[in-house]
């Protein structure tokens, strides 16, 4: 009954227990990683059947995990709207179309909701390449979707404010076009940046400096200039000087107006003023006239019959489009210079002109050497004596510097780079996606903390800003959406705009998440209009002639500062006034010429005796038709020379009373005559 032999075996088992302890291992990493992630982790045995994920899907839809799992009650979560494009990406990736699965689809939450989910898997393949099992994750991306539809308001928001400056750009550049002055700007050393002569000066008939040369070298006309530029800087404002200069018909007047105009360069405004100077010293009765705008503005006209057979074309449109009037008179306007054959608009246009209608639209027109031209088109209809149709003239507007700006602003605007960021204010730290890393020029291996990013914004007002932002966030859960200068990581300046929320736990601000655009392109092109509009208003305001712009609807848009010494009112209590408001002691006089130049598109001038506080002046004033159906108006005070006149008359009237009353010869001698 006692135990004589044991007998046994011994296996080496050491190969088994180091694989099972490095799965183990294995097993608590992914344990790990799955408890430690924001997505929800599932796995789906397409054999079997077997649905499985992680706990992590209760916080994010409010269901028990179990009920998730089921798997008719899981595609009744799926948005019906989005349940086709979910179910056609899944079988794209298990019949081997795309080699993995990814989806964004809307599911419903406890509370009633759909809320945003990006689900994205892979299968896995037996050893006949078909799908046996599919592993992936759940992200939530609410926060996501809700900023991009931010975002997309706030750059509707931006393209209408860009729309707007160009606008503004144009009108601007539009009176600069029509000024009569000659305008150089120019460094202190002399050279000149920015030259704009009128087609009509007088001044400069042989000598007409240009960009990159130097001012003060054309001593026959310009010696004094270097000290009066001397002058404004000590002064510190506009200065006004006079100067004289010989051509070979005869002898000019001219006044130079020098005024700062930033970077240490100044702004020469220059006009000539021989006929004043006349009427001064020989008491002449003839007035000085404005030059016509229409011809400042460059503007084509065509005329054309019924059929659109070119009547007529005026030299600036024959320079615009390189025919000679010969080669367009009688060929058809549609078939020689339209861009586009198939142009639907042209029937509807050509209907309202047999109807006596205007209109004004856009069209692109070939060139004779065949490159394309924007074109603004006023069209009005020509009548007989009859009251009969018989043709239109078209005034032709060249916008193509226009439409390149408004393509550069498009360009700018699609440019930009979206990145997401999370700032997890409960446990300290902060996600950037790869977009985010490129943007700040940051690698893989970079951490970011609240502090570290803070120190790309540039020092000064933008991360002070920043600074502001963050703290307001923190503290009182408010929203983010501002633009911001950076340094990169590579010390390149971008900007961006930043588009960011906060989620509130328990009543306090727990998580930011938000947007990083990349904008740089945009400000550069934003930062390029407002130089512009800048350096217009700088000039428009250096003129010596009152000034003001209105709209369609009889706002002032833009007032001079010789207007506003004129009208006695500031440019902040004018802009955006109705003008019969702002002057209703005006309306009576001039509300119905301001109507005509309205409707007729035809400029008119005239005089007239104005009375403000007690103070009596002449003004020459010239009221021209703009492109959006508002005006200009331009005036100048003539009191001086209607004195002049007046005393002329005096003057002539008692001599010949004198001469009349005399029985002794009286003669004239002009020593100036051969005659």
């Amino acid at each position: 009954g006692q135990p004589i032999l044991l007998t046994g075996s011994i296996s080496e088992i050491h190969e088994q227990k180091m694989l099972e302890e490095s799965l183990r291992e294995t097993q608590q990493l992914y344990a790990l990683a799955v408890s430690g992630s924001r997505d929800a982790i599932w796995d789906y045995n397409l054999i079997t059947g077997h649905r499985d994920m992680s706990t992590r899907v209760e916080e994010m839809l409010g269901y028990p995990r179990r009920q998730v799992l089921e798997a008719d009650f899981a595609k009744q979560l799926i948005h019906p709207d989005d349940r086709t494009a979910r179910d056609q990406a899944l079988e794209d990736h298990l019949s081997g179309r795309k080699p993995f699965y990814q989806a964004e689809f809307r599911l419903k939450h406890k509370s009633g909701k759909y809320l945003w989910f990006l689900s994205r898997g892979k299968a896995i393949m037996n050893e006949k390449g078909e799908p046996v099992r599919i592993t992936g994750s759940l992200s939530d991306i609410q926060n996501q979707k809700q900023l991009q539809q931010e975002l997309v308001i706030m750059n509707h928001k931006l393209q209408v404010q860009q729309v707007e400056l160009q606008r503004l750009l144009s009108l601007q550049q539009a009176t600069l076009d029509a000024l009569p002055d000659k305008v150089f700007k120019i460094r202190k050393d002399g050279t000149i940046t920015f030259v704009h002569v009128p087609s009509t000066a007088v001044l400069f008939q042989k000598e007409i400096p240009a960009e990159g040369q130097n001012l003060f070298q054309f001593s026959s006309w310009s010696r004094n200039f270097e000290r009066w530029i001397a002058e404004a800087a000590a002064a510190n404002q506009m200065l006004v000087r006079e100067f004289e200069y010989e051509l070979e018909d005869g002898h000019y007047h001219f006044e130079v107006r020098i005024n700062n105009a930033g970077n240490n360069e100044v702004l020469l405004v220059i006009r000539n003023i021989t006929d004043r100077k006349r009427v001064e010293r020989e008491l002449v009765k003839n007035e000085m006239k404005y030059a016509s705008l229409m011809e400042n503005m460059q503007i084509g006209l065509l005329e054309v019959d019924n059929q659109e057979v070119i009547q007529h074309a005026h030299p600036r449109f024959c320079e615009m489009v390189g025919y000679t009037n010969d080669e367009l008179v009688g060929r058809s306007a549609h078939e020689l210079l339209s861009a586009n054959p198939e142009d639907h608009l042209r029937k509807e246009i050509l209907t309202k002109r047999q109807q006596g209608v205007s209109s004004i639209y856009e069209k692109v027109i070939r060139k004779k050497n065949g490159d394309l031209l924007h074109v603004l088109i006023s069209g009005t209809p020509i009548t007989n004596d009859k009251g009969e149709v018989i043709g239109s003239v078209g005034i032709h507007y060249d916008i193509s510097d226009q439409k390149k700006t408004e393509q550069l602003l498009e360009e700018a605007k699609q440019a930009g780079r979206i990145g997401y960021f999370e700032i997890d204010l409960e446990q300290s730290k902060i996600f950037w996606d790869r977009t985010t890393r490129n943007i700040y020029e940051v690698d893989d291996e970079f951490e970011p903390s609240l502090e570290s990013g803070i120190a790309f914004y540039k020092p000064g007002p933008s991360r002070e800003k920043m600074r502001t932002v963050v703290q307001n966030a923190i503290s009182l859960g408010l929203p983010v959406a501002d633009d911001f200068e950076v340094i990169t990581a590579r010390n390149n300046s971008r900007w961006v705009k930043i588009v960011a929320r906060v989620q509130m736990r328990n009543g306090k601000p727990a998580l930011i998440a938000g947007l990083n655009v990349d904008i740089t392109e945009s400000k550069q092109a934003e930062q390029t209009i407002r130089q512009y509009l800048a350096f217009n208003e700088t000039v428009i305001s250096s003129i010596q002639d009152g000034f003001y712009m209105l709209d369609s609807d009889w706002r002032l848009v833009f007032v001079n500062d010789v207007a506003c010494n004129y009208i006695r009112k500031t440019r902040t209590e004018l802009l955006g006034q109705n003008v019969w408001e702002a002057l209703p002691n005006e309306k009576e006089r001039f509300f119905q010429t301001f109507e005509d130049v309205k409707t007729s598109k035809v400029p008119h001038s005239m005089i007239n005796l104005h009375e403000v506080a007690g103070e009596k002046f002449w003004l020459e004033i010239s009221i021209y038709p703009t492109r959006e159906n508002g005006i200009t108006v331009l005036f100048r005070d003539i009191t001086s020379i209607k004195k002049v006149e007046e005393a002329n008359l005096a003057l002539q009237g008692r001599y010949e009373a004198v001469v009349n009353n005399t029985n002794q010869i009286v003669y004239e001698w002009d020593l100036t005559s051969d005659a």
